[in-house]
């Protein structure tokens, strides 16, 4: 028979009114609770919707508030309005719908409908809200499915004639329309019941509970209207009773039963024997089915025990239970026994005679420290034995203590009467702990007193005779000191004054000594030591040493206590008895320093007295370190500065004077600054834009301003500048992209101080990628640069992290903005990631010179840089530094590739060096030949002159001649040849001159001009020029 189950509110609705109301209808049918419905067939309108009708026509409107119903997911969320989702509810007087608005739902499940009805539940609630349940699956789901099996639980007592016993199974997967039990299939009607778990998986438990020794194959079967079937089986077997059982008194609180295995054996797997003599009653299981006999213990004499048995079974019934009853348990009279000790340090044997005639099963054994020998505990023991009495050997006793003994018999009639008391002592053995709260008494320089508490009790192991006293100095035992059981003190003379002792204490019995108790205890000085400050420089020490102690010589040991500063240490050789000061010089001015004073006394033995004296406060002596200068707007920068070098602040850094001006100005700003030893910082306000200014900082003591740094430039911008997070940005500066964020104190900003165009709000600056593309606007031109977007603000243009585009890409990025002269201005900044933007040389530094006859000839050295922003470029000859005539040009911002010119004007080394805020440098450099000095000439003969000059020639130079007449200026002849490098001096061969005729005459006078040019490969020429006479020519 198939059991209709309804089930949590609905189900008590069902049974306590039985209501016809509410139920769920669908095309035109009721279905029944827990019925199977094709997603797919439910529809947009009421007549193919799944419907939950009530008998309460008057509450269920729309807008009557709570007690209208709802239909519910399976998740327990309930289902929306229409127009708000795929699966929804709707609302008419009597019922409310649910209805499927798209194809593409699939929330499978079991979907319940809480709705209120027409039955009177008390004066008050004029409704009473029920709820049905239906499963709404595609065609592919709802398949019903038992997971597990059926597993058997046992409810009531085993001793029961008739127990009782459930079955379980649990379905998933589709709703449990229909449930059916049967046993030997047979249908079971009674004592069955279904539970709803889950929704969302659909399950369901179902338990039939049977009472009574009923075996047979169970089966749970259950359905849907899908339409599909699951189902499980279990056999449940009965146990044989066990049959021959017996009970016998075996001792005064022991049964033991018996009883013989049923044959045949069946299903059994073991028996419960379970007892009850009034006081005492409980149960014990025992597993395996051939077991005979089991011995129940510790019960309680002169009680009468009904004892029952069962048959276990693994998965079935246990047997009909088997009653024995026992016989009562009687006391009787105890025997008396006489016993004999001998013992050792830990142990004590004891032997004794039993009184003939007594039955003895067993005996108790008592001892007891005896508390004559001064302790107050009595470590009372007392153990309880079965068997036949002859000896027993107590263990666990503590050596050199006194015990008493007792024993009592046993036998199955009772306890019988305490034996005489035996005394024992056991053997001593050396101490095993130490006195107690071992302390330092009266402490002179020459000895100590040390006190303490005696040896614990229960560690003496015997009797103590004395204590000795160990005093120890770096592992070595100095002096020995044995006193009596009664002392509790003692004084160790002959020490050294300010020495660290180790002192300890042990107690010793006749066995021997025991463990010790050490302290630290340190002799009180015998000599005294002061220091004085003499000077910047110097520190006066004075000793004096107590009357009864003999000194030989002293010396006198320093070392500066600043060890991260200093290393200087020093020990002054031995000093005579008589003399007790000592002046030590050339010291740090106001530093501390840690002096010894040593004392040295007979036989080897020193003391030694250490103090701690500073020197006079002096100014300065160098300028702090790790000075930074940022420009944060066009008139403001911030300084910061680490500490003064330790070995030259000469005292207590007590502030900071900051001094600067403009570069070349005569006027200097001084400003008192604070800070300490560590360094400090000041903003810096109220500059002129584009600027140079210098900044110097000097230390401050008590005794005056310390050296100034040396002189740091740093220019202020104009109006057009870039910053980050407050702080200017160089141009060409270099800037992490991990810095640049959303927000707009972290967005990289471009300032100008031109204000909006007209009709406009904000800037019409742009910002531009290493490959010139325009940052985008996010609100009109979108994402034309991966990972950036432009912002404007008045007199601002922000560049914005925008990580939803990607990564940006590292190179040079240019803002182009007009200041309020209307110049353009492009201001570049190198943005990369933590790895990029490192500096290199292309190549050395290449050397050009224009035509070298020229009147003004030029020279330019030209380097190159790559790969990251060149925010300093400096070039430097011979080591020093070049200013004049210096430019740099950016030609490739996605490379950042840099061309750096120098103009020069003489030879030398030079090196160029570009440095960003990476931080990152690179350098190069190259030689170039300075012009030659002291160019002389000397005619050879009438065709020929020698030209020398001061120093070798650094690279092959040409050397170029040219005539010219010094008559009409005309060019007459040209010649050059090349000298290799080394050469001093070289003889150029000239052109023999052809006369001129003037048209008067007369002879002539005729002389040459010559025109000399030396020029090297790499290097700066010179022009020489000189008048080389010739002989005189009649026309």
């Amino acid at each position: 028979m198939a059991i209709f189950v309804l089930l949590l509110q609905g189900l008590f609705w069902s049974l306590v009114h039985s209501q016809t109301f509410p139920y769920v209808s669908f095309d035109g049918q009721t279905l029944a609770n827990h019925s199977y419905v094709d997603l797919s067939q439910v529809g947009t309108s009421g007549s193919d919707s799944v419907q939950c009708i009530t008998d309460l026509s008057t509450c269920c409107s729309y807008v009557q508030g709570p007690h209208r119903g709802d239909w519910y997911f399976p998740d327990g969320t309930s289902l929306p309005y229409p127009g708000d989702g795929d699966i929804i509810e709707a609302h008419t007087a009597e019922r409310v719908d649910l209805r499927r608005m798209s194809n593409a739902s699939t929330r499978p499940g079991i979907y319940h409908c809480d709705i209120p009805t027409n039955a009177v539940h008390d004066d008050t609630d004029r409704s009473i809200r029920a709820t049905v349940y239906v499963g709404l699956y595609t065609s592919s789901g709802g398949y019903i499915s038992i997971s597990g099996g059926m597993s058997l639980t046992l409810d009531s007592d085993l001793n029961e004639s008739s127990p009782r016993f459930t079955l379980t199974c649990i379905s998933t997967g589709g709703p449990a329309t229909e449930v059916t039990w049967t046993r030997d299939s047979t249908t079971v009607t009674q004592g069955t019941q279904t539970v709803f778990n889950d929704p969302v998986t659909a399950q369901y438990t179902h338990t039939l509970t049977v009472t009574g020794r009923l075996p047979g194959l169970y089966t749970c079967t259950v359905a849907n209207h899908k339409p599909t079937t699951a189902s499980a089986s279990i056999s449940v077997q009965t146990s044989f009773p066990p049959t021959n059982v017996t009970a016998v008194q075996d001792g005064p609180t022991s049964i033991t039963v018996t009883w013989t295995p049923p044959s045949p054996l069946g299903d059994t797997t073991g028996y419960r024997i379970s007892y009850n003599g009034g006081s005492r009653r409980g149960s014990v299981t025992i597993s395996g089915s051939s077991t005979s006999i089991f011995t129940l213990t510790r019960l309680r004499s002169g009680e009468t025990y009904a004892i029952l048995i069962v048959g276990m079974s693994s998965v079935g019934l246990p047997s009909e239970p088997v009653q024995t009853i026992s016989t009562g348990l009687v006391p009787f009279q105890a025997p008396v026994l006489h016993m004999s000790p001998t013992t050792t340090t830990t142990s004590i044997t004891i032997t004794g005679i039993v009184p003939r005639g007594s039955v003895v099963t067993g005996f108790i054994i008592q001892w007891w420290r005896n508390v004559s020998i001064g302790c107050s505990d009595v470590n009372q023991r007392k153990i309880e034995e079965r068997g036949l009495f002859s000896n027993y050997t107590i263990t666990g006793v503590e050596p050199g203590n006194r015990y008493a003994i007792t024993v009592r018999l046993l036998n199955a009639a009772g306890i019988g009467q305490v034996s005489n008391t035996v005394a024992a002592m056991t053997e001593e053995d050396a101490p095993s702990g130490a006195p107690t709260s071992v302390r330092p008494g009266t402490i002179t320089p020459t000895s100590i007193t040390v006190n303490w508490d005696q040896v614990p009790c229960a560690h003496r192991n015997g009797e103590i005779i004395g204590y000795t006293v160990h005093v120890i100095s770096n592992g070595t035992v100095e002096e020995t000191v044995n006193v009596g059981s009664d002392a509790r003190e003692a004084t160790v003379f002959r020490l050294i004054p300010s020495t660290l002792y180790t002192v300890r204490v042990a107690g010793v019995n006749f066995a021997g000594t025991g463990p010790y108790f050490s302290t630290l205890t340190e002799t009180t000085t015998g000599l005294n030591v002061s220091v004085t400050s003499s000077s910047t420089m110097s520190l006066t020490i004075s000793w004096t040493i107590a009357e009864n102690i003999t000194v030989t010589s002293y010396t006198v040991s320093y070392s500066n206590r600043n060890l991260n500063c200093f290393n200087d240490s020093n020990s002054i050789s031995r000093i005579p008895v008589s003399q007790s000061t000592y002046t030590l010089t050339g010291l740090e001015e106001r530093t501390e320093y840690s002096i010894t004073v040593t004392a040295y006394l007979p036989r080897g033995r020193t003391e030694a007295r250490n103090v701690y004296g500073t020197t006079l406060t002096a100014a300065p002596t160098t300028s702090p370190t790790s000075i930074i200068i940022k420009v944060k707007t066009s008139t403001s920068v911030t300084v910061s500065w680490g500490s003064v070098d330790c070995r030259h602040q000469n005292g207590e850094i007590t502030g900071y004077r900051l001094r600067y001006g403009e570069k070349g100005g005569g006027n200097r700003t001084v400003q008192m600054v604070s800070g300490d030893s560590t360094g400090g910082n000041t903003p810096i306000s109220g500059l002129i834009k584009e600027t140079v200014y210098t900044v110097q900082v000097a230390a401050v003591t008590s005794s005056g301003t310390g050296v100034y740094s040396h002189p740091l430039i740093i220019e202020t911008p104009d109006n057009t500048f870039i910053s980050l997070n407050g702080s200017v940005i160089a141009n060409h500066g270099y800037v992490d992209i991990s810095d640049i964020g959303s927000t707009d104190d972290s967005t990289l900003l471009c300032h100008t101080n031109r204000p909006p165009p007209p009709g406009g709000r904000h800037s019409d600056g742009e910002w531009f990628g290493p490959n010139g593309t325009r940052v985008g606007d996010p609100y009109r031109d979108y994402y034309n640069v991966p990972g950036l977007v432009r912002n404007r603000a008045p007199m601002i243009v922000r560049l914005i992290r925008n990580v939803n585009t990607g990564d940006p890409a590292e190179g040079i990025y240019q803002c182009k903005v007009k200041d309020s002269a209307e110049t353009l201005r492009t201001l570049s900044v190198g943005l990369y990631n933590s790895g990029g933007g490192a500096i290199r040389a292309q190549g050395n530094p290449t050397f050009k010179a224009t035509d070298p006859n020229e009147a003004s000839p030029q020279f330019t050295l030209t380097c190159i840089s790559t790969g990251g922003p060149a925010t300093t470029v400096t070039w430097t000859r011979d080591s020093t530094t070049v200013t004049q005539r210096t430019e740099t040009v950016l030609n490739d911002p996605v490379i950042a590739q840099y061309t750096h010119t120098l103009y020069l004007s003489a030879g030398g080394n030079y090196t160029c060096t570009v440095s960003n805020h990476k931080p990152s440098f690179a350098s190069a450099n190259i030689i170039v030949q300075a012009k030659p000095d002291s160019v002389a000439f000397q005619p050879v003969n009438a065709t020929a002159v020698r030209i020398s000059w001061n120093g070798n020639l650094t690279f092959p130079t040409t050397v170029s001649h040219s005539s010219i007449s010094n008559l009409t200026g005309a060019v007459m002849s040209e010649s050059s040849l090349v000298l290799p490098a080394g050469t001093t001096s070289a003889t150029v061969v000239l052109e023999e001159d052809v006369g001129l005729d003037d048209g008067i005459d007369e002879y002539k006078h005729i002389f040459t001009l010559y025109q000399i040019i030396l020029h090297g490969v790499r290097g700066l020429g010179t022009t020489e020029t000189f008048t080389f006479g010739k002989k005189e020519q009649h026309y």
